[in-house]
């Protein structure tokens, strides 16, 4: 053996404080991942904190120069900080910035997203932590949904608002789909998960996001067909009775608890759509509201194409329109209901192309770089933005952006681990 040899041996490099931190972490995080996922939609507070843990940790990695940071997607990165600063920018520029606040920030978590490619730096297979958690907290939010059901709750919100906690519900639905390499034998890959959620779903009331199941299910039959034939001619007589009693009783469990829901808010879609085709009887449905804010969005865009008014003093300017007789209905009323013309009205075209910019960017970087199983679940959870997006204020709530941020960089972080290799990720 050489004398250099022999130095090595007898001293051995030193590992840093960081390699030393990184090397005790590399059990835990995949495991603190699931857990932020489970415990998302039920708002435990655990979620925010793990989150933030995982946020910071990706910072830091950064800030020392780690090699962690070639894990960052570039087109993320580069999309949402490009629609943050934009975001920014039109916020200062139209002042009020204590009242605007919110629409200046929840824009900038997007941004903060790029952090966690680097926080997710222990995880091997982040989407499959991910979608093992999601599957928890679906049976989570099914108990939930059932015990606020039984406290007498009409429209159960998970601890919130009815209609966000409908569009967690169905984004952790879409991410229990994932394939999970090595699932454990109790969380198997089965996109029957995502059915799961029907339950909750038509609890909170929420009636935007219903068809995305139906699109769901037609996804499933045209990609399943085969195997679905296969499976169906396997099955004994036995077999087909059980599973069929199984299934009337959930149907008939869900039916009877929310029957009087259900039957409540079709009336009040047929009322709705009787308003608009006929003349208005003087009732006010949701449907009316919207409208009328929707005509008042557009009044603004129109006056103020290129940057907007501001979020707050758009609003104030669109009550203003409305008849003083039914100014008291839209008191409450902080947004219009349609994610493109709440950004048309706060931040004009320029924050629109931004903002689309970003969406499809990062959409076509998800489906273009992954399997069939992939693309299959970005094109669903697209249809539940879309959908809910197109009747409630989907980029309002924190937990809203939130859950958009952990599906695109959830996808995205694996797709990069996956191209990098091994050599990029070991520490």
């Amino acid at each position: 053996m050489r004398r250099t040899d022999v130095a090595r041996v007898s001293n051995p490099p030193k590992i840093g404080m960081v390699h030393k931190i990184l090397l005790r972490r590399r059990f835990i995080d995949p495991i603190l991942l699931s857990v932020l996922v489970a415990c998302f939609p039920i708002k435990l507070g655990i979620d925010m904190v793990l989150l933030a843990f995982f946020i910071g940790s990706g910072i830091y990695l950064i800030a020392v120069g780690h090699g962690s940071r070639r894990l960052i997607d570039r087109d993320y990165a580069t999309a949402s900080l490009c629609y943050a600063s934009v975001a920014l920018l039109i916020g200062v520029y139209h002042g009020n910035i204590a009242e605007n606040i919110r629409w200046i920030g929840l824009p900038l978590y997007f941004a903060v997203g790029v952090p966690l490619f680097t926080g997710f730096v222990l995880i091997k297979d982040p989407l499959r932590q991910i979608a093992l958690g999601a599957r928890v907290g679906l049976l989570l939010t099914f108990c939930l949904a059932i015990y606020e059901s039984l406290a007498g709750i009409s429209r159960i919100g998970l601890g919130g608002n009815a209609a966000n906690a409908a569009f967690v519900t169905c984004v952790i639905a879409v991410l229990a789909r994932f394939t999970a390499k090595n699932s454990p034998i109790y969380l198997p890959n089965t996109r029957a998960w995502f059915y799961v959620a029907i339950v909750p779903v038509i609890m909170t009331g929420t009636r935007s996001v219903l068809p995305v199941f139906a699109i769901a299910a037609l996804v499933d039959v045209i990609n399943l067909r085969g195997e679905l034939l296969s499976e169906m001619r396997k099955l004994t007589r036995r077999r087909l009775i059980v599973l069929g009693l199984t299934c009337l009783t959930v149907i008939i469990a869900t039916t009877y608890k929310t029957s009087d829901l259900l039957i409540t808010r079709f009336e009040n879609t047929i009322e709705e759509m009787d308003n608009l085709i006929a003349a208005p009887d003087g009732h006010i449905t949701g449907l009316d509201m919207r409208v009328a804010l929707w005509k008042g969005a557009l009044e603004i865009f129109y006056e103020h194409p290129i940057l907007g008014v501001g979020a707050s003093e758009s609003m104030q300017q669109i009550k203003q329109g409305i008849p003083a007789s039914q100014r008291e209905i839209y008191e409450e009323f902080v947004h219009v209901h349609f994610f493109v013309l709440d950004e048309l009205r706060d931040r004009g075209g320029i924050g629109f192309i931004f903002l689309i910019g970003f969406f499809a960017i990062v959409f076509k970087k998800a489906i273009k770089g992954s399997n069939k199983d992939v693309q299959a679940n970005m094109i669903i959870f697209l249809c539940v933005l879309v959908l809910y997006g197109s009747l409630h204020g989907m980029l309002l709530g924190d937990r809203n952006v939130a859950a958009i941020t952990i599906v695109f960089v959830g996808v995205l972080a694996t797709q990069r681990r996956a191209v990098c290799g091994r050599r990029v990720a070991k520490i």
